[in-house]
């Protein structure tokens, strides 16, 4: 799933890359598997979803700086609202950060040191 959010993102199609990752955490038949599985079970798929998500979004972030600022800009603010969905604590500090990174990027300095400081919060009670 990564993968096709990520050759999405190639090709610029960054709403059709957001779909599939939010589609992934909120599939019907996730929930319906979920409903009926284990514990296990479940916790398996929960990181599957995180996985995807961790590993497609600094992508997501990267293609951005190829894109005209406002475009970028967009993309970055969307890449948040699914970073904000992961459950990780040590996972969401590395996609916010990437998010962040790529803020500095568009020179959006406030936003950057905002999201930092989002991150570094998150990591200060990673173990809470």
């Amino acid at each position: 799933m990564s993968v096709l959010a990520v050759e999405y993102t190639k090709k610029s199609q960054y709403e059709q890359a957001f779909q599939l990752l939010k589609e992934d955490a909120e599939s019907d038949y996730k929930k319906a598997f979920l409903s009926s599985e284990s514990d296990s079970m479940k916790k398996l798929l929960f990181y599957d979803s995180e996985y995807v998500k961790v590993s497609a979004l600094p992508k997501i972030v990267e293609a951005t700086q190829s894109e005209p600022s406002a475009k970028a800009e967009q993309v970055l603010s969307q890449a948040l609202e699914v970073a904000k969905t992961i459950k990780s604590r040590d996972k969401k500090v590395k996609v916010i950060t990437a998010i962040a990174i790529g803020y500095t990027q568009l020179k959006q300095k406030d936003k950057s040191e905002q999201l930092l400081a989002q991150a570094l919060q998150i990591a200060e009670n990673i173990h809470q």
